[in-house]
């Protein structure tokens, strides 16, 4: 199915737009300075959107490609953008006209001619719907004023019981909402001071568990210290028993070196023969022995 005009909703009611950037500067669109480059923007083809009447054809002037480049390509060019922002041009209800979303036969017929010769890429369909009548005048009949008109406050007053509505709506949500967070604020309360118990049990038993982990860890190095006292003991008694043998052996030893030695001390002790220089020289040491103190 074709889409026309009369199928796309070119207004939105709830958006009053009172004056229009048309131009800046020098330029006669709006140029626009992006991230990346500069285009140039047509406000002329958004005044039916805004709510205003599309008239006829624009002007070239208005919907020439006045800026197009990348940001760094033209420096000059960007400052001249920059320079034109400085001097904007608004126009206002007074200059575009009383507001009415629709396009002329004069537009119409500009649009047309200029999908032909741009040749956009799809066939033209006619629409399965039927299409109100094209608006061939500036001014329409007393009784399509009236009719428009009527339908204009049947839509207003469907607007405001839609509004209110949706007060009540809104109402009705706030109150549910508000006993909402009493039943949360209630259950809240209550899972609080079941977490406090948890938390204290939890803290309990912790404790609990942190202080059988102190008792195994002690424990643990005991038995450690008995284990490693029992080594040195067992080490001790290793080394004394070594010792005692060694002494045992070297008993051993010299008693069989003394019986040796007094064997061959009864071998070698002859009778001294009868010396009187002898007795001599044993009472002059007895003498001197009553001399020393």
């Amino acid at each position: 199915m074709s889409l026309t005009s009369y199928d796309i909703r070119w207004q939105s009611y709830r958006m009053d737009v009172r004056n229009v950037i048309m131009s800046c500067g020098e330029f006669r669109n709006v140029p626009l300075v992006g991230t990346k480059g500069c285009i140039n923007y047509n406000p002329v083809f958004s005044l039916r959107q805004l709510g205003f009447v599309m008239n006829g054809r624009p002007l070239d002037a208005e919907i020439a490609e006045s800026v197009y480049f990348e940001k760094r390509s033209d420096p000059a060019r960007l400052e001249q953008v920059g320079r034109a922002w400085k001097t904007i041009g608004v126009k206002d209800g007074a200059v575009l006209g009383k507001k009415f979303a629709i396009a002329m036969p004069d537009y119409i017929d500009w649009v047309k001619k200029r999908v032909e010769t741009l040749l956009l890429p799809y066939d033209r369909m006619e629409s399965l719907q039927e299409q109100p009548p094209l608006i061939l005048a500036k001014s329409v009949p007393a009784e399509h004023y009236k009719q428009a008109l009527m339908e204009n406050r049947r839509l207003k007053e469907k607007e405001q019981d839609t509004q209110m509505e949706l007060y009540k709506a809104k109402a009705d949500r706030l109150n549910l909402a508000h006993k909402l967070k009493g039943v949360q604020g209630e259950d809240a309360s209550r899972l609080r001071s079941k977490k406090r118990s948890y938390e204290e049990i939890e803290a309990m038993l912790d404790g609990e568990h942190r202080e059988r982990l102190r008792l195994q860890r002690a424990e643990a190095n005991y038995q450690k210290k008995i284990r490693d006292l029992e080594k040195q003991l067992r080490d001790k008694d290793i080394q004394l028993k070594k010792e005692v043998d060694l002494r045992h052996a070297s008993e051993n030893q010299l008693g069989g070196e003394v019986v040796e030695l007094r064997r061959q001390l009864k071998e070698k002790i002859t009778p001294l023969p009868d010396c009187s220089e002898c007795d001599r020289l044993i009472d002059q040491c007895q003498y001197l022995k009553t001399l020393i103190p």
